[in-house]
């Protein structure tokens, strides 16, 4: 559907924003950054600094490089991970992988993880 485009930065935002089935006020609240501003890069009206790509890479896995520069795959296997390879077989290994192919779970999976970190420091007095 993209292919042979030439996009820009924040067109390129709003395709990795569609990967995850996303809406702008919810990839942005991922990010810690509003829907206006989300909105802003999409439409050009902002550009992407590196702030926000270093952030949507760190949280959604977006290549910078693609992001910036449209250089490399939007989102690299995670097989092809360097990382990955030394993590051992696991049931975590198991839900990387589910993750990568269900992205669009992403949110509600950080959303669980987050209220079990909530439960365990009430527990722990924290």
């Amino acid at each position: 559907m993209y292919a042979n485009l030439i996009m820009t930065p924040g067109q390129r935002l709003k395709i990795a924003r569609d990967f995850f089935k996303l809406t702008q006020a919810e990839f942005g609240s991922g990010l810690g950054f509003s829907e206006e501003k989300i909105r802003n890069v999409e439409n050009g009206r902002q550009k992407v600094s590196a702030e926000i790509a270093l952030k949507v890479q760190e949280v959604y896995a977006i290549n910078y490089n693609w992001l910036m520069d449209e250089e490399g795959e939007m989102r690299p296997s995670l097989e092809d991970n360097e990382v990955f390879q030394f993590i051992p077989e696991s049931p975590y290994k198991d839900l990387i992988r589910w993750l990568e192919k269900n992205p669009d779970k992403l949110g509600e999976v950080r959303a669980f993880t987050q209220g079990l970190e909530k439960g365990s420091k009430k527990k722990r007095g924290n």
